[in-house]
């Protein structure tokens, strides 16, 4: 899968479930080193890897504001948890991997979440022919 790419590549275990639904606690990422020239292309919404010069490490969805701001702003996916969004400065980064990859033993039966999200749909369309005839 990654044999044709160019890289230093890693695997690294998720832990928490502040980015569900995208990864999963326990899911396993391959996520590829950034050198510090390529920062500055970080693309906004897409999820990386940071490890800060404290020794912190994160796995967050981000916007780039390192040229403008100094700054990457660190969002979870989780919306259900409540997780803050939070800068990370850029003098204080250490590393930033993009992450490539998700590997899951989670089976979870998707076609049960697109047959919920379709039920949502059609009610939300019968909702919406009821109060126009209100």
């Amino acid at each position: 899968m990654l044999s044709r790419r160019t890289g230093n590549y890693y695997c690294g275990l998720v832990r928490g479930d502040s980015m569900y639904p995208t990864l999963l606690d326990r899911d396993y990422v391959i996520f590829r080193l950034l050198h510090p020239g390529e920062w500055g292309s970080v693309r906004d919404g897409e999820v990386y890897f940071i490890i800060d010069r404290f020794g912190e490490a994160y796995i967050k969805r981000v916007v780039n504001r390192l040229e403008k701001e100094n700054r990457i702003i660190c969002t979870s996916d989780n919306k259900e948890a409540n997780i803050p969004d939070f800068n990370i400065m850029g003098d204080e980064i250490s590393n930033i991997y993009y992450i490539e990859c998700r590997l899951s033993n989670n089976m979870s039966n998707l076609n049960d979440y697109n047959r919920q999200l379709k039920d949502l749909r059609e009610d939300m369309e019968m909702i919406k022919d009821k109060l126009k005839h209100l």
